[in-house]
């Protein structure tokens, strides 16, 4: 006899807390999938017994359970609740049911999920990638992702309407500026040094950095050479309460970086050679992200940023390896034009 189809595709579980971000997951799957999301679902629980109406959408009543993880999930007296079930469904349907998506890539997994479960990054990957994959799930637990909708393509538009509006409010608030995204800045240059760090520990590559980061000025600075080549990420805000944006130079040469006492001989600074701006932007969870000007538009979270900023300084680096660049010191390269003009 075959089973009774589930009432939802997807189950969402989350720490009250993350509210914000299981509420942007949930508008974007509902367009197409049913979800059982509880803030959402009170009517569902009305008359019933609340404890085991909560269990019974991760354990049977949905194709597949979606946690977003950070070290308290499954502490809470709901998400405790939510977790046992969630373990029930998949020792019963299967492991495949279960996608675990870890919103502090820092923090201990359970000890009950297996170590062959792929684990999704919310960092790395960020919302609209998640929503792409847990649909693909959805698909391959036998799910059908209805298409859009007159109805649900208006409940986006008017979402993202609210989404712009927001953001518009935020990014002309100094004190969200100063707040949120100035941090966010300290935070990117922090990330870098720990990734050049880790660079330098495990590979034994000699590369110098220095920050210099004040909340009063308008411009933070964090800069990176390896002697040969170089970046600097400047944070630029003329106006404390107009947004400012993320300027990554490169560099063919050496550069002072902030904190060293040196000075350029005879006062020739190296050219910069080329430029890319990442601009703050608002993700539809209403966090702070970045995104790439001159790119495709894709959404990045600080950490991410952080190591995209060192790979772009390693491929300055690989350039330069392979003889692809110029590294001439730019006191040389004067010298070699004042010679040629003398002639």
């Amino acid at each position: 006899m075959a089973l009774p189809k589930p009432r939802f595709d997807i189950a969402i579980s989350f720490l009250s807390s993350d509210e914000r971000i299981a509420s942007a997951l949930q508008d974007k799957l509902s367009s197409g999938s049913k979800v059982f999301f509880y803030p959402r679902n009170q009517e569902d629980l009305a008359g019933t017994d609340g404890m085991e109406s909560m269990r019974q959408p991760f354990i049977d009543d949905s194709l597949i359970s979606v946690v977003l993880y950070r070290e308290r999930w499954g502490k809470t007296p709901w998400t405790r609740v939510e977790e046992a079930a969630i373990k029930d469904g998949c020792l019963k349907h299967g492991w495949h049911r279960l996608f675990f998506m870890s919103l502090d890539d820092d923090a201990p997994l359970p000890a009950w999920l297996p170590n062959t479960h792929v684990r999704f990054s919310y960092a790395h990957f960020g919302l609209e990638q998640a929503v792409g994959a847990i649909k693909a799930r959805v698909q391959e637990c036998g799910g059908v992702i209805a298409p859009v909708t007159a109805l649900s393509r208006a409940r986006a538009v008017e979402a993202e309407s609210s989404r712009l509006k927001r953001k518009e409010e935020l990014f002309a608030s100094q004190q969200w500026i100063r707040d949120t995204v100035r941090p966010a800045v300290a935070e990117l240059f922090d990330e870098m040094a720990r990734i050049i760090a880790q660079i330098s520990t495990e590979l034994g590559m000699i590369v110098r950095h220095g920050a210099s980061t004040n909340p009063d000025s308008a411009m933070d600075v964090f800069g990176l050479t390896n002697g040969r080549v170089s970046i600097n990420v400047a944070w630029v805000q003329p106006y404390t309460n107009i947004m400012g944006k993320l300027e990554l130079k490169e560099f063919h040469n050496e550069i002072i970086l902030p904190g060293e006492n040196k000075l350029y001989l005879a006062g020739h600074p190296p050219s910069e050679q080329g430029k890319r701006i990442f601009e703050p932007d608002l993700s539809i969870d209403e966090n702070l992200c970045w995104v790439d000007k001159g790119g495709p538009g894709e959404q990045l979270s600080t950490t991410v940023l952080a190591d995209r900023a060192v790979q772009l300084f390693l491929d300055l680096c690989q350039r330069a390896n392979r003889g692809e660049i110029d590294t001439t010191s730019e006191y040389y390269r004067s010298f070699q034009r004042d010679w040629r003009e003398s002639e």
